[in-house]
């Protein structure tokens, strides 16, 4: 399976795994100027912000996939999103990173408040 439709399944599965766990999905794919948020749900007036690594195998722990570069362009691009879609702004918020594992059955793990950025 190549990568690109390793992440294309990966992002399906997060999605469906978050619908099951009674999170309502509002966006899939959010692209702005500073990056991409994969998706974007709430839940309990939480805004959350999902990233999500799909790997082969358990070699690469996700620990490492989401880099201190990464979290900021995914809160930039979370900035722009609260900023454009005013009906959040009373929302907390929340960044979270579902991490699925294909190397047997897929194995999906949710970190949740993964990483935090004080601004926000």
């Amino acid at each position: 399976m190549g990568r690109k439709r390793l992440g294309i399944i990966g992002e399906l599965l997060a999605a469906l795994y978050l619908i099951l766990k009674f999170y309502k999905i509002i966006a899939r794919n959010y692209r702005t100027r500073y990056g991409e948020i994969d998706i974007i749900c709430f839940k309990h007036r939480t805004l959350i912000f999902v990233e999500v690594k799909a790997r082969r195998t358990a070699k690469y722990g996700v620990e490492t996939a989401v880099t201190a570069a990464k979290q900021r362009r995914i809160f930039n691009a979370a900035a722009m999103y609260v900023k454009n879609n005013k009906a959040y702004s009373s929302y907390k918020i929340r960044f979270d990173v579902i991490a699925i594992n294909f190397s047997r059955a897929p194995y999906i793990k949710h970190y949740k408040n993964a990483f935090n950025i004080s601004e926000f």
